[in-house]
């Protein structure tokens, strides 16, 4: 939703990331060797990788930095350093990214997973039978073992 600038509505959160029920992050990281300590300190040219390439050139050029961001179409933290000098990507844990050498400059969002619907009344099924079953599904596969299944 804050890549495209869809017109949707929200039916409702159904959960968080994979490994927890915690909001997943998009992040900034950089290699953990690199000088910068904070988003203000990226040089002038610094290539980017990213698979949300609108959201990161508008927290960039937010913190005033002059960044060539490069759309990814996966594996992103395996660019680091010989194709770009950092990555946007979506963490819940950051393991990957410390697997892969990386550590995180700043947090540029954080999300849960949300059912989403056309913003028209006659396509929007708020309640119903449908909607009750996403939020089941959603509830039972919780992390935290939560197996409500409240409307």
């Amino acid at each position: 939703m804050t890549e495209t600038g869809a017109d949707v509505v929200s039916l409702g959160e159904i959960g968080g990331g994979r490994a927890t029920d915690d909001p997943v992050r998009v992040v900034l990281a950089v290699p953990k060797e690199a000088p910068w300590q904070t988003v203000a300190e990226l040089p002038e040219g610094v290539r980017v990788s990213t698979e949300m390439p609108e959201v990161t050139r508008r927290f960039l050029s937010d913190h005033g930095v002059k960044a060539k961001v490069f759309t990814s179409h996966g594996a992103t933290e395996a660019k680091v350093p010989d194709i770009v000098d950092a990555i946007v990507d979506l963490t819940e844990t950051g393991s990957s990214l410390r697997r892969a050498g990386l550590r995180v400059l700043a947090t540029i969002l954080t999300s849960r997973t949300e059912l989403l619907a056309n913003r028209s009344p006659t396509t929007t099924p708020r309640s119903g039978p449908r909607c009750r079953m996403l939020r089941c599904c959603s509830a039972a596969r919780s992390p935290r073992g939560d197996r409500s299944c409240s409307s």
